[in-house]
C-alpha cells in the first residue's frame, strides 16, 4: 500500500476537507463526520443533486422498459434477457457513480464541483470503471437470488390457497418458506458486510488513475478491515432521515442522499 502511494500523486490534498473549521486530523467519530459533510456540502449540492437524479431517472425509465416487456409476455428468453438488461443497467449506473464521487472528493477538497465530471470515468481508464461496475453488480444479483426464491414460493402458497381461502398451506411448503427465509436473512447479512469492506472500491479508483480493478478491492477490503463496524455505524446513524425521506415521498432522498456519500467520503479520508 505505502509503495503504491508514493508512486502516485494524489489529485488533491486529503487534509483539505475543512479548511475553514479543522486543521489536519480528519474526524473519526460519526459525529464529527457528518458536521464535516454537512460543511463540505454546503454551496455544492446542487451539482451533485442535478447529476443523482439524472442518474436514477435514467435507471428507472430503461428498467421499466424492461420490466413491461416481461409483463407483456414472460418465457425463459424474456427472464434471460431481462436479467441480462438489469446487469448492463446497473453496471453502468455504478460506471457513472464515479463522476459522483469525484464530485464528493472535489467538495471535501474545496475545489470547484461541476457537472462535467459525471463523466469522468469516461475520460480516465474507463476499463476498470466498468469491470468494478460488472463486479459490484453480480455481488448483488449473487446475493439477490435467496430472495426471489422466497418470493417465489410466497406467491406459489398463495396461489394455492387462493385469496379467499382459510385453509393453512402444507407442512412442507410452510418448510421451505421457512427455509428460504433464514437464506435471504443470511444472504443480506453477508451481502452488507462484503459491501462494507468494498465501500472504498470507487473512491480508490478516482484518486489513482492507474490502479486497476483488482488492486482497488483488495486495497479497500484490506482498509477497511476492522473499520466495517465504524462504516456501519455511521450508515445506521441516517435511519432517522432515511424515515423523514420516505414520509415526503422520496423528495427527501435528494439531500439525504449526497450527504450520506459526503459522509462517507469524510470516512474514506479518515482512513
Amino acid at each position: 500500500m505505502e509503495s503504491y502511494i508514493n508512486m502516485e500523486q494524489p489529485y488533491y490534498d486529503s487534509n483539505q476537507y475543512n479548511t475553514n473549521t479543522t486543521n489536519s486530523m480528519a474526524p473519526r467519530n460519526i459525529r464529527s463526520i457528518k458536521a464535516a459533510a454537512r460543511g463540505q456540502l454546503f454551496g455544492n449540492y446542487s451539482p451533485i443533486i442535478g447529476c443523482g437524479l439524472l442518474l436514477f431517472l435514467i435507471q428507472q425509465i430503461l428498467g421499466s422498459v424492461f420490466s413491461n416487456m416481461l409483463m407483456i409476455r414472460s418465457g425463459a428468453v424474456q427472464y434471460i434477457i431481462y436479467y441480462a438488461a438489469m446487469i448492463i443497467i446497473s453496471m453502468l449506473v455504478i460506471f457513472f457513480q464515479a463522476g459522483l464521487y469525484r464530485m464528493h472528493l472535489n467538495a471535501a477538497a474545496g475545489q470547484p464541483v461541476t457537472s462535467k465530471d459525471l463523466a469522468f470515468a469516461v475520460r480516465h481508464n474507463p476499463n476498470r470503471f466498468l469491470i468494478s461496475g460488472l463486479i459490484l453488480t453480480l455481488i448483488s444479483f449473487l446475493f439477490q437470488i435467496p430472495e426471489s426464491i422466497l418470493s417465489m414460493h410466497l406467491l406459489k402458497a398463495m396461489n394455492d390457497m387462493g385469496f379467499t381461502a382459510v385453509e393453512v398451506p402444507q407442512v412442507p411448503a410452510i418448510q421451505t418458506i421457512r427455509i428460504a427465509a433464514i437464506c435471504t436473512l443470511i444472504g443480506l447479512i453477508l451481502y452488507i458486510l462484503l459491501m462494507l469492506r468494498f465501500a472504498l472500491v470507487l473512491f480508490l479508483l478516482v484518486e489513482n488513475e492507474h490502479m486497476e480493478a483488482k488492486e482497488a478491492f483488495s486495497l479497500s477490503f484490506r482498509l477497511m478491515k476492522g473499520n466495517t463496524g465504524r462504516l456501519f455505524g455511521l450508515m445506521i446513524s441516517f435511519i432517522g432521515l432515511w424515515i423523514l425521506g420516505l414520509l415526503s415521498f422520496g423528495i427527501g432522498y435528494l439531500w439525504i442522499l449526497p450527504y450520506m456519500k459526503q459522509a462517507l467520503t469524510v470516512f474514506y479520508e479518515g482512513l
